[in-house]
């Protein structure tokens, strides 16, 4: 009973049935429907229903369902779609953030694809083409590597071309939100697959 006064929260129900004013249960009756295509009259049927012979006494309410109008229909899908580009968009930086594994120099070394990562690989990758030498740098996982000018070209390289996937798969993705005219295809795109 959540919804109690912080005064009558955790009270048996005798207790309850004591205070004044009295406390009730509210029971809602809603008949089963489609939210997608009919909706919840706010106004409940008149009069309540009053049962009395427990501790405390419960109020049912009981509701009707009507159809939604188009515009109301319209206005759902687009707040759905709206949801499902926010999925979409997490799942794409998730993927964007998550890195990726390469062979470097032969060894096997997670590379962060963060914006700042990516920033700090196109540094390197310009300063090592243009001083055509060596750079060692040490992962976060502890690894201490050596590149070179195509090392480092070939690393950028591997990052852009994950960079090109997530961002295809995102664009197919709002394609598809876009292109949904029934709320039930849209819950069925999932926004979690086709990253890697």
């Amino acid at each position: 009973m959540d919804a109690l006064p912080p005064h009558a929260r955790g009270l048996p129900d005798a207790a309850l049935a004591a205070l004044d004013p009295p406390i009730y249960h509210v029971r809602s009756i809603v008949p089963e429907h489609d939210p997608d295509t009919h909706t919840r009259v706010p106004e409940p049927v008149a009069p309540p229903g009053f049962d009395e012979t427990g501790p405390i006494p419960v109020v049912t309410l009981t509701y009707e369902i009507r159809p939604l109008t188009p515009p109301e229909i319209a206005a759902r899908l687009e707040g759905l779609r709206a949801e499902w580009r926010t999925r979409a968009t997490r799942a794409f930086r998730r993927a964007r953030d998550a890195g990726i594994t390469l062979e470097i120099a032969g060894q096997t070394v997670h590379v962060e694809t963060t914006d700042t990562a990516i920033a700090q690989i196109r540094a390197l990758r310009d300063l090592l083409a243009d001083t055509d030498g060596t750079q060692a740098f040490v992962t976060r996982s502890g690894a201490r590597v050596i590149v070179d000018a195509a090392g480092i070209a070939a690393i950028h390289d591997a990052v852009a071309a994950r960079w090109r996937l997530i961002l295809a798969r995102e664009e197919a993705l709002y394609a598809a939100i876009d292109a949904c005219t029934d709320p039930a295809d849209l819950r069925a795109i999932d926004t979690r697959a086709g990253w890697s």
